[in-house]
């Protein structure tokens, strides 16, 4: 009944209510109804049950938005209160009510002089109480997205939190509405004695602080008082050109070289342009591997040109983490720092090692053909592990690797693969199996629950199996491979290697 009810199947709810010696609830069915939207099974579990439900059912409602429930709630005891939310046997993805969402409508409930449970469920009994106690960061965000300007204009109204300070400016810019950003710029203006005239002018005024009244009069936001210096980062990382001009205007002070850092991690070249012509904070030496991160070649060429930016290891390394060939030969066409341009850092192992991780062929073809490059042995367990039998191919046919190879440790990763690859690296490394290893490449095709490989091993290679293998094949349900394992005879009588619970 708890999970019927979590999901809002009203129908099974009756069922098991009116059914005789029925299974019965615990609190966590109101509680999960509550949390996901469904008031008609909230209120009949109330009226019908008796197991009650716990703070957990107002907080779910509130977080969730549904006010006809928190109001519901506000009036009614709960049993006990909880710290955590459901059990993990019911943390499941439960069927979220659609409509009756109103995350206004949960503020005002939370903000109604008349509470008289409030308290049992976050504050403890003081009598200085103030229900604004029970208003999240979170509530103010999720109300200010769904419903801004009504939101603003009640929470300015109640005095819930201070519209005229640096962490509403936050909220705002954050959610990137353009009429919340201004009304908050508007407020602020106001409270510090500035025209607000300012905001419409094309130049901005002499540089200046606002005072950074206290977000709430309760003050009970932990980490609530941030300065004004991110602001413009975060309308830059929204890509919120129009806010950024904004920002700018008002003469607030936003030092943050990160902002246009942003903007290049996201390609936004227009707005980088602007930074560099209007503010003066420049960018970090981030930001043209960030830009190299994202792709953004025009960026990449403007910081070389304009900024005169050198290639460095990160921005190599981005190009190549990428599989962008293009990106790479651009970067290695203009100067390079000092410390790349002695250690050739495209011809190291970590460069086409990258490439083969992130499974680029294209790459790892280039940096071996044009850039003299190697790799690692480890390399080659990231060919095996992504199953990117082209990759192995290409490495053992051009004698790719720098130093030595466990080629034994190679076949047993390869039992846990596609097939291909398995045979390919059992038929080509230049290795004689030992009798452990040919055990745990059987045990990690059984655990793994791969037939195919199981039928290659032992049809083709001749490996046997032993009881304990089809001991972990039962336990994990693999029926195919129990049935197979059973079909060709009896297990090979042999003593099991404690090790191979490493390999599964």
């Amino acid at each position: 009944m708890d999970l019927a009810a979590m999901n809002g199947h009203f129908d099974i709810v009756k069922f098991l209510h009116y059914r005789d010696n029925g299974p019965g609830c615990t609190t966590r069915a109101i509680d999960g109804a509550a949390t996901y939207g469904h008031i008609n099974i909230v209120q009949f579990l109330v009226a019908n049950r008796s197991e009650g439900f716990t703070t957990l059912a107002l907080r779910g409602a509130v977080q969730n938005g549904y006010s006809k429930i928190v109001e519901y709630l506000m009036h009614r005891p709960h049993e006990q209160t909880f710290d955590e939310y459901f059990i993990p046997i019911h943390r499941v993805e439960c069927r979220q009510a659609a409509e009756g969402k109103d995350y206004l409508g949960v503020l005002k409930c939370l903000c109604q002089p008349s509470f008289p449970n409030i308290c049992q469920y976050d504050m403890p009994h003081t009598a200085d109480f103030c229900p604004m106690h029970c208003i999240s960061e979170e509530n103010i965000y999720a109300a200010l997205k769904d419903n801004p300007i009504p939101t603003l204009e009640y929470v300015h109204q109640n005095n819930i939190i201070a519209i005229a300070s640096s962490k509403m400016l936050e909220i705002v810019v954050k959610i990137g509405h353009a009429q919340s950003i201004r009304y908050v710029l508007e407020a602020i203006f106001r409270e510090n004695d500035m025209p607000i005239s300012l905001l419409d002018q094309d130049n901005a005024p002499d540089p200046w602080t606002p005072v950074n009244y206290d977000v709430t009069p309760c003050q009970h936001w932990s980490g609530s008082s941030p300065n004004y210096l991110s602001m413009l980062s975060l309308a830059v990382a929204n890509g919120d050109f129009d806010t950024v001009k904004l920002l700018h205007r008002t003469g607030i002070k936003f030092s943050s070289y990160t902002a246009m850092d942003k903007a290049a991690e996201i390609g936004r070249l227009d707005i980088i342009k602007w930074l560099h012509t209007y503010r003066t904070e420049g960018c970090s030496f981030q930001a043209m591997p960030l830009a190299v991160k994202g792709g953004h070649k025009d960026v990449v060429k403007w910081f070389y040109e304009v900024k005169h930016f050198k290639c460095t290891a990160n921005s190599l390394k981005n190009a190549i983490a990428n599989g962008d060939i293009t990106m790479l030969k651009f970067l290695i066409s203009i100067p390079m720092t000092q410390w790349i341009h002695k250690r050739h850092y495209t011809s190291y192992p970590i460069a086409m090692d990258t490439a083969i991780y992130c499974g680029h062929l294209e790459m790892v073809e280039y940096l071996h053909k044009y850039r003299n490059g190697c790799c690692s042995d480890d390399a080659f367990s990231s060919a095996v592990y992504g199953n990117r039998l082209d990759i192995l191919k290409y490495l053992v046919e051009n004698n790719c690797l720098q130093g030595d190879i466990d080629y034994e440790i190679l076949c047993i990763n390869a039992a846990g693969g596609n097939v291909d690859m398995l045979m390919y690296c059992v038929d080509h490394f230049p290795i004689e199996l030992e009798a452990e290893s040919k055990q745990r490449m059987m045990y990690k095709a059984i655990c793994r629950g791969l037939l195919n490989n199981v039928k290659w091993l032992y049809e083709v290679k001749g490996f046997e199996w032993i009881d304990e293998m089809i001991e972990a094949a039962i336990e994990r349900r693999h029926e195919k491979i129990i049935d197979y394992l059973y079909s060709t005879g009896d297990p090979q009588v042999g003593v099991f290697d404690d090790c191979l619970y490493m390999f599964e």
